[in-house]
């Protein structure tokens, strides 16, 4: 009987290996979307200032024949250490929203173009495997050994 069960799991995964090795594909979520980000200078010690912000999207648009999602940016907090060490906020710090971009999604790839730049570069690809070759520049380049899916989570916190 332990024979004809470890034959028959053998059996189901042999069958289906190639969608065990696939990168599983969720829409990157990009409407409504707001991500809370943090910054220490210089790095972790008694003089670090400590700067919060969120990015976050707004309404479509289109720019040229592609529709993006405007990504806005907003300074949240800025705080500096005195003399002993206890954290200030800056007060002259701009805390007026900013539109920074756009974001898209396309054949299972998400791209970001910068409006200061009006450059377009990829933000995250579903479909890379282990073998494919990302190039950043024409002469500086890696290619990809592992594969570690991203963790998501799309619970909501208010």
């Amino acid at each position: 009987m332990k024979f004809f069960i470890s034959a028959y799991i053998l059996l189901i995964f042999s069958g289906s290996s190639t969608s065990l090795l696939a990168q599983d594909y969720t829409p990157f979520f990009i409407a409504h979307s707001k991500w809370v980000m943090s910054r220490v200078n210089p790095i972790i010690g008694p003089e670090d200032g400590h700067f919060y912000w969120e990015n976050y999207t707004l309404q479509d648009t289109l720019i040229g024949d592609k529709t993006y999602t405007i990504l806005a940016r907003r300074n949240l907090c800025s705080l500096s250490p005195d003399m002993s060490g206890e954290l200030h906020p800056d007060p002259t710090l701009n805390t007026n929203e900013m539109i920074v971009g756009g974001l898209r999604e396309e054949n299972r790839k998400v791209y970001v173009i910068h409006f200061d730049t009006n450059t377009e570069q990829l933000l995250y690809d579903f479909d890379i495997a282990v073998g494919d070759t990302i190039h950043f520049t024409p002469t500086v380049f890696t290619i990809i050994r592992a594969l570690n899916p991203p963790v998501m989570d799309w619970s909501i916190t208010q």
